[in-house]
């Protein structure tokens, strides 16, 4: 996709698990224990909504024993406990 913009060269994609990086402070542009100073981490998730239970089945689980959604408070709440500073929220 990349390629397909005209981006290939800014970007650097590696498939890896991000459990197990064996990488330094500022190798990553987008992962925090590893992020360049001044780097901008972006994430796309899905969460629970205000508005009710899901409705089962999604594309994840087809039961709520296995899906773990967290509602938009708890992933900022946890996207900051990781120091992350949130700049744009949008939902």
């Amino acid at each position: 996709m990349s390629r397909w913009v005209g981006m290939s060269d800014q970007v650097d994609i590696r498939p890896v698990d991000a459990t197990a990086l064996d990488v330094g402070p500022g190798d990553y542009d987008g992962l925090h224990r590893a992020l360049k100073r001044g780097g901008i981490f972006t994430i796309y998730d899905i969460v629970q909504g205000e508005r009710g239970d899901v409705l089962y089945l999604v594309p994840w689980a087809n039961k709520p024993s296995i899906s773990h959604l967290a509602k938009p408070r708890e992933m900022r709440r946890l996207l900051e406990s990781a120091n992350f500073k949130i700049l744009d929220d949008i939902d």
